[in-house]
């Protein structure tokens, strides 16, 4: 049986970050005024742009 997210549905992933990047992101989050949250929403927005820029540059590729 598979199981697909919906919008009203969260995945979790684990993730491992060089301690220098987790750093800058959560001052940047806390000094544009992070509030709880904020963290996961970065990273997925991170994630959703580059998932749009492989998407194009595949796009682009099969043109070829």
């Amino acid at each position: 049986m598979t199981t697909t997210l919906t919008g009203d549905q969260m995945g979790r992933i684990n993730i491992v970050l060089a301690d220098d990047v987790e750093r800058k992101l959560r001052i940047a989050i806390a000094t544009s005024g992070g509030k709880k949250g904020d963290l996961s929403d970065s990273i997925e927005q991170a994630i959703l742009e580059w998932l749009q820029k492989d998407d194009r540059e595949t796009k682009k590729a099969t043109k070829r």
